[in-house]
């Protein structure tokens, strides 16, 4: 969903902001900065609250930069977008890295080596489905708009795009808020 969000962004920078690849780079970068931090604070949130507290956090902060993101309008500022991606960035990190650690902990020594490789290819096939489903649903405005110029059915797309991702993740929140334990309640599997 995140890599998702990260290709339709700088196509709505580009087509419906008129702006150039360059502007569409320096829109994304302090949210790609950010996350390569918060990747690194978020392994010490775990560490002191478990995996509850960043998990659902970054739940909440994902869903409010993807609202962001889904009900701009098409005049609003770079800074605006870069804001409400960079929220959507460092929040990522707050369910991907706890939730990740989380799963290995459960696990005796002699299968981390194995769950690493089936969560590293579990990754790329579910981010790869994630980009194709959410851009395809931004080719959806030609459905629902069809009378819509070329720049209205861009922004339209980008707009079908982020509510999707937005009900996605609320499904994960979901999903995190029922299946996810804490430590305490965890059982390792041998």
């Amino acid at each position: 969903m995140y890599l998702g969000i990260g290709t339709v962004l700088p196509l709505f920078v580009q087509i419906v902001k008129g702006e150039s690849a360059v502007i569409s780079g320096l829109v994304v970068l302090p949210g790609a900065l950010l996350s390569v931090a918060m990747a690194l604070v978020s392994g010490k949130l775990y560490d002191r609250f478990g995996v509850h507290v960043p998990a659902r956090a970054g739940s909440v902060c994902t869903l409010a930069g993807i609202a962001l993101l889904a009900t701009m309008p098409m005049d609003t500022s770079m800074p605006v977008v870069a804001i409400a991606y960079a929220l959507c960035s460092v929040s990522v990190q707050l369910i991907i890295t706890p939730c990740n650690t989380w799963g290995i902990n459960s696990l005796s020594n002699s299968l981390v080596r194995h769950a690493n490789a089936a969560a590293q290819t579990s990754n790329q096939i579910s981010n790869s489905f994630m980009v194709a489903l959410i851009i395809s649903f931004s080719a959806l405005s030609s459905v629902i708009a069809p009378k819509a110029t070329e720049l209205e059915a861009a922004y339209y797309g980008d707009k079908i795009a982020f509510i999707a991702a937005a009900a996605i993740l609320l499904a994960l929140a979901a999903f995190i808020a029922i299946f996810i334990r804490d430590r305490e309640t965890d059982t390792i599997v041998e």
